[in-house]
């Protein structure tokens, strides 16, 4: 029998744990399933967190952490492949404190969140691929490759762009499709963007 005030929580990225400990502090119990059968620690290269990102980490009391594995980055430097500078432009708007963006290793941040979930109790499984959900009279089962299953009152999807929940809930949802740039550099005077491949869905 599914437990009221229970969540399962697809991804153990980096999306999962904050959205567990955002759960919790409303009151809910979030578990955290995460496909592969270990941890990503070490794994990535840079990334820049923006204002609203960290505005929300901060609603969570998660942003400390986040901050201090990274460096202001409060503009980009736009570049063409062959590395001429096209202009500069803001990395959106700071917060009310000042804050800007900053730019990290995807493993700090990814161990600075995992850190704290642990600290909050947060319980993060691994080698559970999901296979399959079902809608039950008093919530959500998840069916993972192991064998196993879990119930809770809701579920919620941060397995990232190749989101297995998302084809479950709707199997008609586009691929994703390469439709743009993103960053491939960065120093601590500017994010320096380079034309690199991006998937969205």
């Amino acid at each position: 029998m599914t437990q009221p005030g229970t969540a399962l929580v697809i991804g153990g990225g980096i999306a999962g744990p904050v959205a567990a400990m955002a759960l919790q502090k409303a009151g809910i119990q979030a578990t955290v399933y995460e496909a592969h059968p270990r941890s990503a620690e070490g794994i990535g290269v840079f990334l820049t967190l923006a204002p609203n990102g960290i505005d929300a980490l901060r609603t969570i009391d998660a942003d400390g952490p986040a901050l201090a594995a990274g460096f202001p980055t409060p503009r980009i430097t736009l570049r063409s492949t062959t590395g001429k500078p096209l202009g500069t432009a803001p990395a959106g708007l700071p917060l009310a404190d000042g804050t800007t963006s900053h730019t990290l290793k995807r493993a700090d941040l990814y161990a600075a969140i995992h850190q704290q979930a642990r600290a909050r109790g947060v319980v993060v499984q691994h080698g559970k691929r999901l296979i399959d959900v079902q809608q039950t009279d008093t919530g959500v089962r998840a069916r993972f490759a192991d064998g196993s299953q879990a119930t809770g009152a809701v579920l919620v999807g941060a397995d990232g762009i190749r989101s297995r929940v998302r084809g479950l809930i709707d199997p008609g949802a586009p691929a994703p499709a390469t439709s743009g740039w993103s960053t491939s550099a960065a120093t601590p005077a500017a994010c320096t963007w380079m034309a690199s491949r991006v998937t969205t869905p």
